[in-house]
């Protein structure tokens, strides 16, 4: 995702050039300090439209039950319980270990080439334990291939009513998901901010793209400029934070 977002850095800020951004975009300067762009400083926020959160699942086969079982497990295991991720620096990965220091418990990363082969090992069992996007979780613990173990937003996530939340179980801060948003390049003036911010609201407004968000398995969501930038500001202190007390080091 750097490559296109680097475009968007160095295009003018006229309103012509817009970069879709993820939750890659915030935790991508903590794993490539050599990025040629600012990712807080260097992008005009216009709107947060979408987010889906991660959820912490384990094969059935563990025995494990729930959130205390699983520290209980992870703790009186050599190394730590192994997680699967799609590979170092993974968004699958940092939640894993932001979780691991919020709990201050040990784990063992297990990475793979991508979501799909580590999906395959959490259920083969290959790998006990993991967090996968909601999108991909949801499927795969109502079809009982997988459990469920905790929803790592701020609140209870609405495709899993039923499945507490971390916060809500003391471990507040370990929130860990993906959203999706807008940005333009830094510079962009006030007035063309202002209007291209509320045409992206009212488009996602429209009943059409709101329910297609939704039929994705996210939530819509309505994050205006000056409230995204500081989510994007705090969002990339936190992952800094996570790889340097992690030791991550992107491969």
């Amino acid at each position: 995702s750097t490559i296109g977002t680097e475009v968007v850095a160095r295009a003018a800020p006229d309103g012509t050039t817009l970069l879709l951004a993820a939750t890659a975009h915030v935790m991508n300067p903590a794993l490539m300090p050599r990025l040629s762009y600012d990712a807080v400083r260097g992008f005009t926020p216009l709107l947060n439209a979408a987010f889906h959160p991660m959820v912490l699942v384990v094969h059935p086969g563990t025995g494990i039950t729930d959130v205390p079982g699983f520290i209980t497990r992870s703790r009186a295991t050599p190394g730590g319980l192994a997680m699967a991720s799609a590979g170092v620096g993974n968004a699958s990965h940092l939640a894993a270990a932001l979780f691991a220091l919020v709990a201050d418990i040990p784990y063992t990363h297990v990475p793979f080439s991508g979501a799909a082969p580590a999906q395959t090992a959490l259920l083969s069992g290959q790998v006990p334990a993991g967090f996968l996007n909601s999108t991909v979780a949801v499927p795969q613990i109502r079809a009982g291939a997988l459990r469920g173990l905790a929803v790592a937003a701020g609140r209870p996530w609405r495709e899993l009513p039923d499945l507490p939340t971390l916060a809500s179980l003391g471990y507040a801060g370990a929130e860990a998901g993906s959203w999706y948003g807008v940005l333009a390049p830094a510079g962009l003036p006030a007035p063309l901010t202002i209007r291209l911010s509320q045409d992206l609201l009212a488009a996602s407004r429209l009943p059409a793209v709101r329910e297609k968000i939704i039929a994705a398995g996210l939530d819509p969501l309505e994050v205006g400029p000056e409230e995204f930038q500081a989510q994007i500001a705090a969002e990339a202190a936190k992952w800094a934070r996570v790889v340097k007390e992690g030791g991550i080091r992107a491969e």
